[in-house]
């Protein structure tokens, strides 16, 4: 049983990267002039991470014990979010508000 939950954890670690990834285009490709449309693709992101969270907990439960995932951020991909949330806070700071909780998995 150990080769599966160290199978699930290289692949739900890799797709916590592949989506916090895409979090960072997403706020990366803010347009102060476009808000809605950007909120858009934020519950888009948040559908993603929604179901991520929800395999997550049905795989720990079928494999019995704790999976071991390193959620933290990669340092560039915070060194962005953190970025461009300071210029979407600029602008609409309940926005740059739901991009830093997006990118939390605690």
């Amino acid at each position: 049983m150990s080769y599966l939950r160290r199978d699930i954890e290289t692949n739900l670690g890799r797709e916590i990267g592949e989506y916090q990834h895409k979090l960072m285009e997403v706020a990366d490709n803010f347009n102060e002039e476009k808000i809605e449309q950007f909120e858009e693709r934020l519950n888009a992101i948040s559908g993603l991470r929604s179901n991520l969270v929800s395999r997550l907990s049905n795989l720990t439960n079928m494999v019995g014990e704790e999976i071991n995932l390193n959620t933290t951020v990669f340092s560039d991909v915070q060194t962005t979010l953190e970025s461009r949330t300071n210029r979407i806070r600029a602008v609409k700071s309940s926005v740059a508000q739901r991009v830093l909780a997006l990118s939390r998995f605690d």
